[in-house]
């Protein structure tokens, strides 16, 4: 089967495959008729699992830390929320998207839900952490 993108010295090929492990044989052959052979075999691993708040805390910020890169989003009232219509989170480090924070806001409730890059996010109406800020010097801790 000839690649999608070939006549060129560089030449790919998309797939879309389940997970599992392959082996794809690979011969090129050019103009005057020399070819070259060659195969390799990979492992596609496939993420079905929605991110996990790994930490939460306050530091000037609420921050939330997750198991890998990640968007999150909040509302001020209930886990009920599409995440596109929840309030983004921002990034401190555009390099690194597993930290978020929120202004700090003391005595509301933060009702975060995340999502992957590959649309992996908590079930409906499922958060991935509550986060209610408290003030230590008010509570006396």
């Amino acid at each position: 089967v000839e690649m999608f993108e070939t006549s060129s010295y560089q030449h790919s090929q998309q797939l879309s495959l389940p997970a599992g492990t392959y082996s794809v044989h690979v011969r090129c052959v050019d103009a005057g008729g020399n070819a070259a052979i060659t195969s390799t075999t990979f492992t596609v691993n496939v993420d079905k699992q929605e991110p996990r708040v790994t930490r939460v805390y306050r530091d000037q910020a609420l921050k939330v830390v997750t198991d890998e890169e990640a968007e999150c989003r909040y509302s001020l009232n209930s886990c009920n929320f599409a995440i596109v219509d929840g309030l983004r989170m921002a990034y401190p480090n555009l390099e690194s998207k597993t930290l978020h924070y929120a202004d700090w806001k003391s005595g509301i409730t933060y009702y975060i839900r995340c999502t992957d890059a590959y649309g992996n996010e908590p079930d409906p109406a499922t958060c991935s952490v509550i986060a209610k800020p408290t003030d230590l010097a008010k509570t006396g801790g």
